[in-house]
């Protein structure tokens, strides 16, 4: 019994290969790995996206699993006031909406499971008045705060959350263009007021600067910034602790001097993630990416990034363990509207077709990182004891053909082919969940690898060919 259903996965496969292949490639995930290699940063396509923009506030509210976007430039230099919602597919404009403003900064206050966003400029960078407000909200849902005490009016300040000690810091930021002095205060915000700190070193007077809070380390990470427009821009790396700030010492490569770029924490990896800005000493527009581990800078930046992105919004999704970044300029002084993503992911797609014991379904159990075994489970499998799992580099066409394919014809009444069948592995069932491991290499070639995959699962009575297909996943491999 066990030979003959050894045998028909490769009797199922065959033919599921029949149907879209010439050849049947032998078991094994090389050769998918080896054909193809993309850029870790790869472009989004949503069917609906903000209008284009620069300098919006953004952050991730896991609160909805989705990123937010609020505010910015439009594309002739006015105020937004709008809110927006990414689900790591799709665009959602949200009825929510602010007093419009650009340059204000926005975090996730975890504490308090609510998003925190301060000041911003009226209408910059034509001048334009600094907005002194805190407006605190969750999916959209905005509500001005009335703290006793606040940083004073200011926009291109630096904002990060401090998660050991639930406060909202801040450090910087200046009027608007015209007003030449950027300040280098720090302040605090814990839902009831702020509170400014003093502290015996700073950075010193600096805006458009790039904050991030590294949760390894338990500190507020500082980069880059300018002292006033057009002028003072350095490339010095800073720690805040919550007592003082203290310059690191760097040995090795940094990130060069820049304004406007964007910095995120990956807690997976625990680094923060930098990219992008400008060097307005040079005119400079960069398209690189670095990481801060807390003791070193290294450049990821990959073979093909997004175009150079400067005044963009960017923000870590958590649930889905992927750097999102939108908008910007694109060094040409055009705002984009374009999306942008950055690391692992496995998202679902389609439906499977039912067996006996329900309807075969994929749930990636970590991150495809490499260097990392990926995992996927399959769940309502029937109780014969291996499956196989079909690998393809498209899951739009087989040829000239458009998936998904009806297999009916095959004797799979009802299933559907959703991945083009470019190899397949085999792998156990144990008590009705499929076990799918892949090893991944830790090889830098592949990052933003991309792929996708299909379980067919044996199941002798649920129709003619006696097997039943999953729904399927997108994979992209990140560090």
């Amino acid at each position: 019994m066990l030979v003959t259903h050894a045998a028909t996965p490769v009797r199922v496969v065959r033919s599921f290969f029949s149907l879209s292949h010439d050849l049947l490639l032998p078991p094994t995930t090389a050769l998918v790995l080896a054909v193809f290699a993309p850029s870790q940063w790869l472009p989004t396509m949503p069917s609906t996206s903000p209008p284009a923009r620069t300098d919006a506030a953004m952050a991730f509210d896991p609160t909805i699993g989705a990123v937010l976007v609020v505010g910015g430039d439009d594309t002739f230099g006015n105020p937004l006031g709008d809110t927006w919602l990414f689900d790591g597919s799709n665009w959602t404009a949200l009825p929510g909406s602010l007093p419009a403003r650009t340059g204000a900064r926005m975090v996730f206050d975890a504490a308090r499971s609510t998003m925190v966003l301060y000041g911003g400029a009226s209408n910059a960078p034509f001048g334009g008045a600094a907005i002194d407000e805190t407006w605190e909200g969750s999916g959209g849902l905005w509500a001005v705060a009335a703290p006793a005490v606040t940083p004073g009016g200011r926009a291109w300040h630096g904002l990060a959350f401090d998660v050991a000690r639930a406060r909202t810091v801040l450090y910087g930021g200046r009027a608007s263009d015209f007003v030449f002095a950027s300040s280098a205060d720090t302040w605090e915000y814990d839902g009831a007021t702020w509170q400014q700190r003093v502290t015996s070193q700073s950075p010193g007077p600096r805006s458009k600067h790039a904050m991030c809070y590294h949760a390894g380390l338990g500190v507020t990470v500082l980069f880059g910034g300018e002292a006033a427009p057009f002028s003072s821009v350095d490339d010095q790396t800073w720690h805040f602790d919550g007592s003082n700030w203290l310059q690191v010492a760097l040995a090795g490569a940094r990130p060069p001097a820049r304004i406007e770029a964007n910095f995120v924490y990956d807690a997976a990896r625990a680094v923060c993630v930098l990219h992008g800005g400008q060097d307005v000493g040079t005119g400079a527009y960069f398209a690189d990416t670095w990481e801060w581990d807390g003791v070193v800078w290294t450049n990821v930046t990959p073979a093909v990034a997004p175009p150079t992105l400067y005044r963009a919004a960017m923000a870590m999704d958590t649930a889905r363990g992927r750097i999102v970044a939108f908008g910007g300029f694109d060094g040409f002084l055009q705002p984009l509207a374009a999306t942008w993503q950055y690391g692992a992911d496995a998202t679902r797609f389609g439906v499977g077709c039912a067996g006996g014991n329900g309807v075969p379904s994929l749930a990636a159990q970590n991150p495809p990182r490499l260097g990392s075994v990926f995992t996927v489970h399959v769940n309502q499998a029937s109780s014969v004891p291996v499956a196989a799992m079909v690998l393809g580099l498209s899951n739009t066409f087989v040829g000239t053909t458009p998936l998904p394919i009806d297999l009916t014809t095959l004797g799979l009444t009802g299933c559907r082919a959703l991945v083009r069948a470019d190899a397949w592995t085999s792998f156990p069932v144990v008590g009705g969940v499929g076990i799918w491991a892949a090893p991944l290499p830790l090889a830098s070639n592949l990052l933003g690898f991309q792929f996708h995959q299909q379980a067919v699962v044996l199941d002798l009575a649920a129709n003619p060919a006696g097997a039943v297909t999953s729904d399927a996943l997108t994979v992209t491999l990140g560090r």
